[in-house]
């Protein structure tokens, strides 16, 4: 073969390569920005989904100040976000309907009930739906960590629905708050003295601060709000979410005489004779007993109950502990149970008891203390963790969702965790 044949074989040869990689470079090209394009896509429907809960929030303010209110929203921009999320909400009022009313997405609406229909929109994508039916009524607590004292996170996690506190919230981890059913707020009251300034704490520094370590990351519609300060504004997303020196009613603290009242169990319910079993033993290994068989039954320790190494809890079932003593957990726990204290503190006082966890534990259940509550370990519940003193949560990270345990089953406390709350209770809750 001649040099020149060579030279245009290899010309050819070069000029078929070039081809295969320009066009291998376009196809990578193309299915980038596809894939960019479905990444930014399901943001966007994501972000109009919350702009739909963000409203479904906004109506529940509105029925709770006036149960006939059926005006509704008409595409509403004040939630913050680069992609212009709005919502509209329709409202069909049939609370004091004597028949069925028929909401405009055909819904049949009872007597005595509230449809709620948001619709959230984002930029280029299609309109997200959520529809919640209400009726009037019931007492659900609305917070799944609730604090009569302080809340101390140490490690990451995710909280879902409301956190509130009669001191500071401190998060040393990266926090993120998702709403449910609505509702996703971080806040920390305490009441002013009567200047109207700050409260001051035993260390002799304000309280109602919120402290933040690494990001706290609330949803669209959402808030941070502080009595007094909040540390770092610039680390909570997204950005006016924080809202430091706060004096709405949302951040006056938990008592009788305010907005919110600690939940407290009907202790004629809860301890009815013959409703418990009374353990008057109270640490575990117990002799030759290692293993405590709740089986779906009220026990109750009225000298107090540690666990340790060696023995093991064993359920479904509720742990009452009685007259100011701690309920003391040091091993592994995963299982469905309620931890409950019986005895409250003088009013106005916090109890000097404790519940305390210092192994890995994952509850399905209530942990309720009229003291604090202490984890030391990874700490896991599906249900609500609610103390008249101090929560403090160090060495791992912690997980709170009462949406993953709506039936807390725990007699005396009906009243409060019936679902809903305020002036309605919520019936369903659906994203469409």
């Amino acid at each position: 073969m001649s040099a020149k044949k060579q030279a245009a074989n290899s010309l050819a040869i070069a000029l078929m390569v070039l081809v295969v990689l320009v066009v291998m470079v376009v196809a990578v090209g193309i299915l980038g920005s596809q894939h960019l394009n479905l990444v930014k896509s399901n943001l966007r429907s994501t972000t109009a989904v919350y702009a739909a809960e963000a409203g479904i929030a906004a109506a529940l303010v509105e029925l709770k100040a006036n149960p006939g209110w059926s005006a509704g929203f008409q595409n509403v921009d004040d939630l913050e976000g680069e992609w212009d999320p709005r919502y509209s909400v329709s409202v069909t009022n049939n609370n004091l309907g004597g028949g069925v009313m028929t909401a405009p997405d055909g819904t049949e609406v009872p007597a005595g009930c509230v449809y709620l229909l948001a619709t959230g929109t984002c930029q280029g994508v299609q309109p997200r739906r959520v529809a919640v039916m209400l009726t009037a009524g019931g007492g659900a607590f609305r917070y799944v960590i609730a604090s009569g004292g302080s809340i101390d996170l140490s490690g990451h996690g995710d909280i879902r629905g409301s956190i509130k506190s009669n001191g500071d919230i401190s998060f040393k981890g990266s926090i993120n708050i998702i709403p449910d059913q609505g509702s996703g707020r971080v806040l920390a009251a305490y009441l002013p003295d009567e200047n109207g300034n700050p409260t001051i704490g035993p260390d002799g520094k304000p309280l109602g601060n919120i402290i933040i370590g690494s990001n706290l990351d609330v949803e669209p519609g959402q808030d941070v709000r502080a009595r007094y300060l909040i540390d770092s504004v610039a680390r909570v997303d997204p950005p006016g979410a924080a809202h430091p020196y706060d004096t709405s009613p949302d951040t006056l603290p938990f008592g009788p005489t305010f907005n919110d009242t600690l939940p407290d169990p009907d202790r004629a319910v809860l301890l009815a004779p013959g409703g418990y079993v009374q353990h008057n033993e109270s640490s575990y290994p117990f002799g030759k007993i290692r293993t405590l068989q709740l089986g779906g039954k009220i026990h109750y320790f009225p000298n107090g109950l540690t666990m340790d190494s060696g023995s093991k809890v064993e359920g479904p079932g509720t742990i009452v502990v009685g007259n100011g003593n701690s309920a003391v957990f040091n091993i592994p726990l995963n299982l469905e149970m309620n931890v409950l204290d019986k005895e409250a503190p003088e009013p106005g006082e916090f109890g000097k008891a404790t519940i305390r966890f210092g192994a890995n534990t994952t509850l399905r259940g209530l942990v309720y203390s009229h003291g604090s509550v202490q984890a030391k370990a990874q700490f896991d519940v599906e249900g609500y963790v609610i103390c008249y003193g101090d929560w403090k949560q160090v060495q791992a990270n912690a997980s709170v969702d009462a949406s993953r345990n709506p039936d807390l089953r725990v007699p005396g406390f009906e009243a409060w965790f019936g679902g809903g709350g305020g002036s309605v209770q919520v019936m369903s809750w659906q994203r469409l």
